[in-house]
C-alpha cells in the first residue's frame, strides 16, 4: 500500500461505505413503502371500484406492473446516480494518481 493510500484511503473508504449504506437503506425503504402503498391502493381503491374481489393472478400482475412503474425512477435516483458518482470519483482519483506518479518519475 502506498503512503497516500494510507493517509487518504481510510477516509475515502469510510465515506464510500457510508454512501453505500445510505443508498442501500434508502433503496430497501423505498421498495417497502412502494409495495405497501400499492397493496393499499389495490385493496381499498381498485377493489371497491370493481365491486368485486380481485383474483390472485390479476392482483399479482397489477401489483408487479405498478411496482415496476413506481420503482424504476426511484431505483435510478437512489442507486444508479450514486454509483455513477462513485465511478467518476474513482476515475478522477486514478487520473490524479497517474499524473502524480508521472511527475515523480521525471
Amino acid at each position: 500500500m502506498k503512503y497516500w493510500q494510507k493517509a487518504l484511503g481510510e477516509d475515502i473508504q469510510t465515506m464510500r461505505r457510508r454512501l453505500i449504506s445510505r443508498v442501500l437503506i434508502m433503496l430497501i425503504t423505498t421498495i417497502f413503502v412502494a409495495e405497501f402503498m400499492i397493496m393499499l391502493l389495490l385493496r381499498f381503491a381498485i377493489e371497491p371500484l370493481l365491486a368485486t374481489r380481485l383474483t390472485p393472478l390479476f392482483e399479482a400482475m397489477v401489483d408487479s406492473f405498478l411496482l415496476i412503474l413506481a420503482l424504476s425512477p426511484l431505483v435510478y435516483i437512489f442507486f444508479f446516480e450514486p454509483m455513477f458518482f462513485l465511478i467518476a470519483q474513482t476515475k478522477e482519483s486514478r487520473d490524479i494518481q497517474a499524473a502524480g506518479e508521472k511527475n515523480t518519475a521525471i
